[in-house]
């Protein structure tokens, strides 16, 4: 019974990316439970890491004669009664019948004309909030070979943080030859711990937190400093664009706007970070077509 208490603690927190039990969306525990009792290929990373997909996506948006303007930020989204006309990217402007911005919820009106949302709309997106993370990535000369491809999840409690505890992975996936993002002879081992944006923020707290992700490295790989290259620890307060708590509705692919599509983890979608915005895009492609 304990060992099943924890298991559900620990899952809890890693499908919602959220410390505080009491926040967190039984919905989307359900939703993911659903998955539980048939057989799914375990989460992995593709070869060359998660960049490969923005590559891949890239080369098919060219070979459909798609024209990709990069270090440029969308300085407006032209909107006409209630319908997208055009897009303006460093002044220049872009006719389009269709706009999909995948930008975090929070901010799309920064870059849209004044009033085109229903005021309810807009106050409903800048209120959401999201969730964050200590990161880790250690490379090392050496390491034990049981631990190549295996993802270890763990539950730090009694700590200053939102909910007493704080939920994490130290993940040897990236270790694994196949994912090929370590030279040979070398391995790559990330991690994280969950934490809110605000503690993300806390000097003191993101400290705390990468103590606690180096004390369970010590546990899984003791004298891990021994054959130590380099470690690296990025804090992020955008995790998740949007939490998935119980009191916060995250927004649909569709907006009051016709021809304006949003993808992304702000959206309403299953997964965190990018299997969320993976899925966002998949819905909103698949609604699209269903229209034609």
């Amino acid at each position: 019974t304990g060992t099943v208490k924890y298991a559900s603690e620990i899952a809890a927190r890693l499908v919602s990316t959220v410390n505080n039990i009491d926040q967190i969306s039984a919905y989307e525990i359900l939703g993911v439970g659903k998955k539980w009792g048939v057989t799914i290929k375990p989460t992995g990373y593709p070869k060359q890491g998660t960049g490969a997909i923005a590559n891949a996506f890239a080369e098919i948006i060219e070979w459909a004669g798609g024209r990709i303007i990069t270090g440029s930020g969308v300085d407006r989204i032209d909107i006409k009664n209630g319908i997208v006309k055009s897009v303006i990217v460093n002044g220049n402007e872009f006719d389009c019948d269709i706009c999909i911005s995948n930008i975090p919820v929070q901010a799309l009106d920064k870059i849209i004309n004044d009033n085109i949302f229903p005021a309810e709309y807009e106050a409903s997106l800048r209120q959401l909030t999201g969730t964050g993370s200590v990161c880790v990535f250690y490379g090392l000369k050496q390491l034990d070979k049981n631990l190549i491809g295996k993802p270890i999840t763990f539950l730090e409690r009694n700590l200053d943080v939102e909910g007493g505890a704080a939920a994490g992975i130290i993940d040897f996936q990236t270790a694994h030859p196949l994912v090929a993002l370590s030279p040979p002879g070398k391995y790559l081992v990330q991690g994280y711990i969950i934490c809110t944006p605000q503690e993300a923020r806390d000097k003191k707290t993101v400290r705390m937190l990468k103590d606690v992700l180096d004390s369970k490295m010590e546990i899984l790989c003791p004298g891990y400093r021994n054959h130590l290259e380099f470690a690296l620890y990025p804090t992020s307060y955008h995790l998740d664009g949007v939490a998935k708590t119980y009191d916060q509705d995250k927004p649909v692919y569709t907006t009051p706007v016709k021809g304006l599509y949003l993808v992304g983890d702000c959206i309403r979608s299953t997964g965190i970070g990018m299997n969320c915005a993976v899925d966002s895009a998949t819905r909103l492609v698949n609604g699209i077509i269903s229209q034609e």
